[in-house]
């Protein structure tokens, strides 16, 4: 079997960082992309109206390049993994804006900021950019809205070693652009969420 570098991408709130590290339970290499480029470096600048760094994607792909494409199967889990060359298949995970909306709040973050994420969830902005970056046959989605968390790291465990799963599936079936005018979604609550 060939050796499967995967991205593991989508938007704040979908669940990518705990699949990864129960992934890894399950003694598959998962690279946490953020933890990564702060490691080493891969550093471009810091986005401070996001309180976020932008890492050096390139420097990071030439990296995995060299220490681990000879490996085995390796999971590169984080918000910008689709933007990678190094990567041969990118799970994109979705997640329903009114679901993800409360994820969101759940974190404490500032309105803005879950705002700017919701919009990007409604407008497939990172299923978007993983598909002009490594086409449409090597991109897949996972609905993460109703999912238990067994299956899905079952799910993607299931895809990594090359096996079927109902909940790993091409992309396509999530059109959520419509809510981006229900103001129960878009619109801040009263007491400040």
């Amino acid at each position: 079997m060939e050796v499967m570098i995967l991205a593991l991408t989508g938007t704040p709130g979908t669940g990518k960082t705990t699949i990864a590290s129960l992934l890894q339970e399950k003694k598959i290499l998962v690279i946490d992309l953020k933890q990564l480029a702060i490691n080493h470096g891969f550093i471009e600048s810091h986005d401070i109206k996001r309180d976020s760094i932008i890492i050096d994607v390139d420097a990071i792909n030439r990296f995995i390049i060299n220490q681990y494409s000879s490996k085995d199967n390796i999971v590169i889990e984080g918000l910008v993994s689709h933007l990678l060359e190094s990567v041969g298949e990118v799970i994109v995970f979705r997640c329903h804006p009114k679901v993800l909306r409360n994820r969101l709040i759940e974190r404490k973050w500032s309105w803005n900021k879950i705002k700017e994420n919701l919009e990007a969830e409604m407008l497939d902005v990172i299923l978007c950019e993983s598909i002009e970056k490594h086409g449409i046959e090597n991109v897949y989605e996972i609905d993460t809205s109703n999912i238990s968390i067994e299956k899905t790291v079952e799910a993607i465990y299931q895809k990594i070693n090359g096996e079927q799963t109902k909940y790993v599936i091409k992309p396509g079936s999530f059109d959520w652009s419509e809510l981006v005018f229900d103001t129960t979604i878009m619109e801040e609550e009263e007491h400040g969420s």
